[in-house]
């Protein structure tokens, strides 16, 4: 292994670790007043759009996030990089209820407070979220398997009101574009998976929860977070991952979980 790479490697998981101590110390609690509702929130939502805050480097995959949870870079094959790299991309969540929609797509952001580390390693990084009603808690949980070549994210939803929610979604949206662009790249979808290649290639896929929906698109949404317009498959240009989780009724103070992967081709 050359010296440089692990000099590299070394400076660049110090700096994780630096970020994860410096956001565990600023998140001490302040109150706001929204809607003549009390809530707790930690310090300001971060801005948007979102950027590299947490970069992860292996010898055959690197990956970045940010301080939200957005998947920002993924770099395999050797430099390939497969998220669109341009001003109007990103990737994100989008969750769907009967009060509305809260969402943060890297690029805008709506409906919740400051993230929270809560774990962090070499391979691997857990953020904690609550919308500003205080109804929801999001967990996203993203490990690296170097073995598979491959992203996982856990998500676990809480409800944390007093009372049941009907009638809920998640969707999983991803402006991808491999080999660093979006604009030349071919789309199709298969019945749990999809993919988008250029000379290489990025694939999306549920691995745990009731998936409703899958479909190459835009950010368009309704009230189940299903898609409003479609692109054909297979198709080329530009488009987007997206992948709806149908997680029907939440008890009170319970959650339901749910597993992503992202997997370079």
């Amino acid at each position: 292994m050359a010296r440089g790479n692990t000099y590299l490697r070394g400076n660049l998981m110090n700096r994780v670790f630096r970020l994860a101590v410096a956001a565990s110390l600023s998140a001490a609690f302040s109150v706001i007043v929204l809607h003549g509702v009390t809530f707790g929130t930690q310090n300001a939502p971060p801005t948007t759009p979102a950027t590299c805050d947490y970069p992860f480097v292996s010898p055959n995959l690197s990956w970045c996030v940010s301080a939200s949870g957005s998947l920002m870079s993924l770099v395999s094959p050797g430099s390939a990089e497969l998220i669109d790299q341009s001003a109007s991309s990103g990737e994100g969540y989008v969750v769907c209820t009967p009060f509305g929609a809260y969402w943060d797509i890297g690029r805008s952001m709506s409906g919740w407070n400051a993230p929270g580390i809560t774990a962090i390693s070499a391979h691997q990084i857990t953020i904690d979220r609550f919308t500003t009603d205080g109804r929801w808690g999001y967990t996203q949980r993203w490990i690296q398997d170097s073995n598979e070549r491959e992203l996982r994210l856990n998500m676990t939803l809480k409800n944390r009101s007093g009372a049941a929610i009907g009638n809920t979604y998640l969707a999983r949206w991803a402006s991808v574009g491999p080999d660093g662009d979006a604009g030349d790249d071919y789309y199709d979808k298969t019945a749990d998976t999809l993919w988008a290649r250029d000379t290489n290639g990025i694939s999306g896929a549920p691995i745990f929860g009731n998936v409703t929906s899958g479909w190459i698109g835009h950010v368009l949404f309704n009230a189940s977070c299903s898609a409003q317009t479609n692109d054909p498959t297979p198709s080329s240009g530009a488009a987007h991952f997206v992948t709806t989780f149908h997680l029907g009724s939440i008890p009170p103070l319970k959650s339901r979980r749910m597993i992503y992967r992202y997997r370079p081709q």
